[in-house]
């Protein structure tokens, strides 16, 4: 049985659902706009298949399938810095498992995302090496403070002679 839908009050109810269960989809303004030009005629085809074959058709993607919309719904709606939680809400998955597989981030946006924290954090460690470096050519303290008794505070020689058996006498 084909999905029935109703639009109310900002909302996309979809009845028979996969899972059985009704789903409701928050609409934008926008999208509430276009759906009342397209009153009658939203879905024209009878089966997912007839939607499938007028798409490969029409736009030469010969592997088309129409779950890959909702793949790529759920990644851009992450890389837009929406929250997993109300994604798995508006796919109408059971559990979070399931919402975390369609939504995988693209390489391009871990990329930009992870190059502000990088810059960030190599800069720290640059302050840090440049602090250390400054404090033995002055012979100051240890500006990241002194750690003598524990094992990052000793030269490799005194770890190596701590761990060489003594000889007899």
């Amino acid at each position: 049985m084909p999905a029935q839908l109703d639009v109310q009050d900002g909302w996309l109810i979809v009845h028979h659902t996969k899972s059985g269960k009704v789903r409701r989809v928050p609409l934008s303004q926008e999208l509430q706009a276009e759906l009342r030009l397209r009153v009658g005629r939203l879905l024209p085809f009878r089966s997912s298949w007839g939607f499938t074959r007028q798409v490969r058709r029409h736009s030469g993607v010969e592997g088309f399938h129409p779950h890959q919309l909702r793949h790529t719904f759920a990644c851009r709606w992450l890389e837009s810095g929406r929250r997993l939680e109300a994604l798995q809400h508006v796919l109408g998955h059971a559990t979070i498992v399931m919402t975390q597989r369609h939504g995988r981030l693209s390489d391009e946006y871990v990329r930009r995302e992870a190059e502000p924290r990088e810059r960030e954090v190599v800069t720290k460690v640059v302050a840090g090496v440049d602090a250390l470096a400054g404090a033995a050519r002055r012979g100051g303290p240890d500006p990241l403070g002194s750690r003598a008794g524990s094992k990052w505070g000793r030269s490799r020689r005194t770890e190596r002679a701590s761990t060489t058996p003594s000889s007899p006498r």
